[in-house]
């Protein structure tokens, strides 16, 4: 039987290919440059040792760290499991037939447990009066649904693209707060040049579900389903993904454009000035999402801190200072309290 060499003891200039004297591409970039961090070179070798070799460490064959500052999470093409998202979207949403969610037997029942209230009759029911605990189940529902949609969709997606916390993740964290209140600040500057305060009809249901429903049904329903669904829909598919075909210089207005209009559907009236905050957050939402290279995770996160912040603060303060405060501070205390979708 032939005697083995182990292969550790094969020494490593028979596995590489000897110099010539024509220089070779990688040994021209050792000439005119340093190494790149993350580089060995051992002693003789005229160039670095490849990815794979023997002795070669982590990183691609230009040298970069594998896990670079703002890794690129640019999604792939549209597959049909986001056109089932964006129909269940447009059915749910768009033509409102989650309300068909009252014929239901039992469900007008099951709303008015959901928030501890005593359900409407039905002689009320036929005079057309819904009370709003009635929306917001029916907003829960449509929510929960689209989630489950969603996570089907992007569910690989949204967890590969947490990567872009790995490096500097505490900078990237601070950045979260920072937005959110430099958009505040736009938003008030943006207020005191056109001399007129925004006052938005989904605000207004928004502040009323908070006064039937628990702080955490509104949380699972405006904190993590809610950004969820939206990033999805706006920056995910209407950037990420439409971004294959047109540039972002396209894709990103007509994101930031659907997302505030989208707002104010079902609502009875419609002002231009209204979509000034919505499409403030927006552009935010939309510059977060690219800067950091089509991350649904970072951008998804943004938007939840905003609407954490809202949530927190209705139900954290007094009816009558929350109404105080809106009639002596205007848009200075509107705009605190970020908007967020999905209540038409």
């Amino acid at each position: 039987m032939p005697a083995t060499v182990p292969l550790t003891t094969v020494p490593l200039t028979t596995l590489t290919t000897p110099v010539t004297s024509t220089p070779s591409r990688l040994a021209l970039m050792t000439d005119q440059q340093q190494l790149p961090p993350g580089w060995t070179q051992p002693a003789g070798a005229p160039y670095p040792i490849p990815s794979g070799w023997p002795g070669a460490t982590q990183g691609n064959r230009l040298g970069e760290p594998r896990n670079p500052v703002i890794p690129d999470c640019r999604p792939g093409p549209f597959v049909w499991r986001d056109l089932l998202a964006v129909l269940g979207y447009v059915l749910l949403f768009l033509l409102g037939l989650g309300a068909l969610m009252l014929f239901i037997p039992g469900f007008v029942s099951f709303s008015a447990w959901l928030v501890g209230t005593d359900p409407v009759s039905v002689e009320d029911l036929a005079r057309g009066v819904f009370p709003v605990e009635i929306g917001f189940a029916v907003n829960l529902i449509n929510y929960l649904i689209m989630t489950v949609l969603v996570l089907i969709a992007a569910g690989p997606t949204l967890l590969s693209s947490l990567r872009s916390f790995r490096r500097l993740w505490p900078l990237k964290l601070l950045m979260i707060p920072a937005i959110w209140f430099g958009t505040i600040i736009i938003n008030l500057v943006v207020t005191v040049l056109i001399g007129e305060v925004p006052s938005s009809e989904n605000q207004l249901v928004l502040e009323e579900m908070t006064t039937v429903a628990p702080f955490w049904l509104m949380f699972i329903t405006v904190v993590i389903c809610g950004p969820l669904v939206e990033e999805y829909i706006f920056r995910h598919l209407l950037i990420g993904k439409l971004s294959r075909w047109v540039t972002v210089w396209v894709s990103v207005p007509i994101s930031v454009i659907t997302f505030s209009l989208l707002h104010f559907i079902g609502a009875g009236q419609f002002n231009i000035i209204e979509t000034i905050p919505y499409a403030v957050m927006g552009l935010a939402f939309s510059l977060v999402y690219t800067l950091m290279k089509f991350s649904l995770a970072f951008s998804y996160v943004q938007h939840a801190f905003n609407n954490a912040v809202s949530v927190c603060l209705l139900y954290l303060t007094p009816a009558e200072l929350l109404e105080q405060g809106r009639e002596q501070l205007g848009a200075a205390w509107w705009f605190t309290i970020a908007p967020w979708a999905g209540l038409a």
